[in-house]
């Protein structure tokens, strides 16, 4: 009897996996930014294929000031190079999704009460980041594997370019911004971006950033080793 349950696990397992695996390739080709004024305009449970800006009061005063009064040879890892907060006494220089930086900006809290709006019936292996700029920055295209990903600007403004999957084939030459749609993330924003769109930020000034991922009991494996 033990057996047959376990066997009948181990299929529901498989069945699932299959399932979501083969929901979280699609997408909406001719989506288009939809704006929210509050985050109460989210349906529970349901699955986002269009990129969101959401109007929402982090209520967290933070300043990459702050963090260097505060702490100036704390160190982070950046493209495998040490960052202190004291090298950001100086302008072109950022920290992008450090884990450790939610605790030093004191996000963990927020991202979590955020999370809890956007996760799904099989959420799991949610992650939070955190991200601080100082100047003109651009960071590498990246690409959001995971089912949930969600940025908050907790600080300043940035330019999040956001390009759908239909573009993949375009977005690495000189001109990928001509497939771009542009974001102005400001303070008190959130950013939701689909499984499988690409995305870089740019900044020219200070700006302070949250992040959230998350996977499903079914996902996390796949979105973990997947390209």
């Amino acid at each position: 009897m033990i057996d047959m349950i376990i066997k009948l696990f181990f299929l529901f397992f498989i069945i699932m996996t299959i399932k979501h695996i083969y929901d979280i390739k699609r997408y909406n080709k001719d989506s288009s930014l939809v704006s929210f004024e509050s985050i109460d305009e989210l349906i529970e449970g349901k699955t986002i294929l269009d990129p969101l800006l959401i109007k929402y009061d982090i209520d967290k005063e933070v300043s990459v000031d702050g963090l260097i009064r505060d702490n100036p040879n704390k160190f982070f890892t950046q493209h495998k190079e040490l960052i202190r907060y004291s090298d950001f006494l100086v302008d072109n220089m950022y920290i992008y999704k450090n884990e450790e930086l939610t605790d030093e900006i004191k996000s963990r809290y927020v991202s979590s009460k955020i999370y809890d709006r956007f996760k799904l019936l099989y959420s799991w292996n949610d992650k939070y980041y955190g991200s601080i700029f100082k100047g003109q920055n651009k960071t590498k295209l990246d690409k959001n594997k995971h089912n949930i990903s969600v940025i908050g600007c907790m600080t300043g403004k940035c330019k999040v370019y956001l390009y759908n999957p239909k573009h993949e084939d375009y977005i690495y030459n000189k001109n990928s911004k001509k497939w771009a749609i542009p974001v102005d993330l400001e303070k008190n924003n959130l950013l939701y971006i689909p499984t499988n769109w690409f995305y870089n930020i740019e900044t020219t000034e200070e700006c302070i950033l949250l992040h959230i991922d998350a996977d499903t009991y079914f996902t996390s494996i796949y979105n973990y080793y997947r390209n």
